[in-house]
């Protein structure tokens, strides 16, 4: 039963991360646009840094940071 009750609190920091990356996507897109705009450049990429308060880090982010 531990074990379930586990996997669900992983499930839920997962989703409250991918909710949270995504609603600072949004938030930022404009910013995203505007750097473009003033650097005249065709695409820019706002990566947001999301750690949960236990300290949860996203693959994505780790990805991501590897690939520049």
């Amino acid at each position: 039963m531990y074990n379930n009750n586990n996997n669900n609190n992983n499930n839920n920091n997962n989703n409250n991360l991918a909710k949270t990356i995504t609603d600072k996507q949004n938030k930022y897109q404009e910013l995203t646009n505007e750097i473009c705009d003033m650097w005249k450049q065709k695409t820019a990429q706002v990566i947001p840094i999301v750690i949960s308060s236990i300290g949860v880090i996203p693959r994505s982010l780790i990805i991501e940071s590897n690939m520049t």
